[in-house]
């Protein structure tokens, strides 16, 4: 069998596959290089809730993030827990004081009763409170967060690591352009249609055999003023082989063997000219024997022909002559004919499981993408430093385990840095910029973030605790 396709494309579509889609690199993302963190920080705006009441409107706060998100401001909620003091800040990235307002102004109207200040200086106080010469361990977590409305999210989470332990958690959300969500989706889109051509794979093989054979003997006589005899003989054989390769993709599995059966026929003209032939035929499938399933895919074809003829004849002629006065002539040809065809027919189909998966898995991320596009969007990630090791770690799985995630583009992760990392500094000069860091991937160099794609309804669950 021949593959006529393109298996570079297809392993360059899988490639990109697995770098949209599953991202396996995620969970070894701490051992790839680092991009250099940003070397100057944009103005920092932070908040300290005193009192946050309790409200049935929460979900009304979703509209303050979007119009957060529409000015293309990067958002950061913050929970400080030391001695067994808990601390709750959300700060902004922010040049001027409409985007602040603009939050203090929703925390007021959402949260009746609520109270907060401002930091002074928001750089300083970031320096100190995300300082890595205080901690000996970070960890990350990605997952998406359910969308449905839980109350008791947070408060389930800092009951889980416990108010004695020492940590920070740094939960932290960035405005994603939406040119780059329809760009996503586009190469999802072209990748789903190539690998579903290659998912599977349709092969035809056929095979035909014709012969032949014609004999004629031929004898006449004519007596005119004399006498002329010729006599005649000659035969013809004639042999030919052909047969062809069909390969085509994507079509339902079928199997065929065509048998062949052979006829005699005789016939005689008016002149006693007598004809036989032998004619082999094949029986159409039924519908019994043939599978009826026509799949919408891109085929292509390949005809593969060859074949084979021969001919021999042979002629001899004698002729003798004497005259004669007598005129009588006399003819008689008698001509035999055989002709025997025979083919064979044989299709069958291959899937691909592990393109059958792909494609399945891509219809989600699609859907997911399509989501993403008609809403406000965020690269969301989580962070937990501490002290303590067993903390932190701990800290990160609570977290991954509470969210509950209903559906993830990318799997739930956790990552651990420790503090003899070489970019473990770098790692809080991100954050403090409120910047995801950018990792490089192998092979390509291409940056990727420690983030993963959220729409607001799912963002809103991570910023909810209610204080007394």
């Amino acid at each position: 069998m021949y593959e006529t396709r393109d298996l570079k494309l297809m392993q360059d579509m899988l490639y990109q596959y697995e770098y949209l889609v599953q991202r396996p690199y995620l969970h070894e993302l701490f051992c790839l290089p680092m991009c250099p963190p940003p070397s100057c920080y944009e103005p920092i705006q932070l908040l300290k809730l005193e009192n946050i009441s309790e409200t049935s409107s929460f979900s009304r706060f979703a509209y303050i993030l979007n119009a957060l998100a529409g000015l293309g401001k990067t958002i950061a909620f913050i929970i400080s827990s030391n001695c067994g003091q808990q601390s709750f800040y959300i700060g902004i990235k922010d040049q001027c004081n409409f985007a602040l307002s603009l939050l203090q102004n929703g925390i007021l109207q959402t949260f009746t009763n609520s109270r907060f200040c401002c930091i002074e200086n928001p750089s300083t106080f970031l320096d100190d409170l995300l300082n890595p010469n205080k901690y000996s361990n970070l960890a990350s977590s990605l997952v998406t967060l359910n969308e449905s409305y839980d109350s008791i999210f947070l408060s389930d989470f800092t009951q889980l690591v416990g108010t004695h332990s020492d940590y920070v958690a740094f939960f932290l959300a960035e405005p994603i352009n939406r040119s780059d969500i329809y760009d996503t989706r586009k190469e999802l889109y072209e990748i789903y249609d190539v690998l579903s051509y290659f998912s599977q794979s349709n092969y035809t093989y056929y095979k035909s055999e014709s012969r032949t054979t014609a004999h004629a003997n031929a004898t006449s006589s004519t007596n005119t003023s004399g006498q002329s005899v010729t006599n005649t003989c000659g035969q013809n054989n004639t042999e030919s082989h052909s047969g062809y390769v069909n390969i085509s993709a994507s079509t339902p599995l079928s199997l065929l063997h065509r048998s062949s059966h052979s006829s005699v026929s005789t016939t005689q003209n008016s002149n006693g000219v007598v004809t036989t032939s032998t004619t082999t035929t094949t029986p159409t499938p039924t519908p019994q024997n043939t599978s009826s399933s026509t799949p919408k895919n891109i085929n292509a074809t390949v005809v593969i022909n060859k074949g084979t003829s021969s001919s021999c004849g042979t002629n001899h002629s004698e002729a003798n002559a004497q005259n004669c006065s007598e005129a009588k002539g006399n003819t008689s040809t008698r001509t035999n004919t055989s002709n025997n065809t025979f083919y064979q027919a044989l299709s069958f189909s291959r899937p691909n499981k592990c393109l059958q998966e792909a494609v399945t898995f891509l219809n989600t991320a699609i859907a997911r993408y399509n989501t993403l596009s008609s809403n406000t969007t965020f690269h969301f990630s989580t962070y937990f430093f501490s002290p303590c090791d067993e903390v932190s770690l701990r800290a990160a799985y609570s977290y991954v385990g509470l969210a509950q995630s209903s559906y993830s583009l990318s799997p739930n992760v956790v990552n651990c840095m420790a503090s003899n990392h070489p970019d473990y500094a770098n790692l809080y000069k991100y954050l403090r910029s409120f910047t995801h860091p950018d990792f490089l991937l192998p092979h390509t160099n291409l940056p990727t973030h420690l983030a993963t794609p959220l729409i607001t309804k799912e963002l809103i669950n991570s910023f909810y605790l209610p204080i007394t």
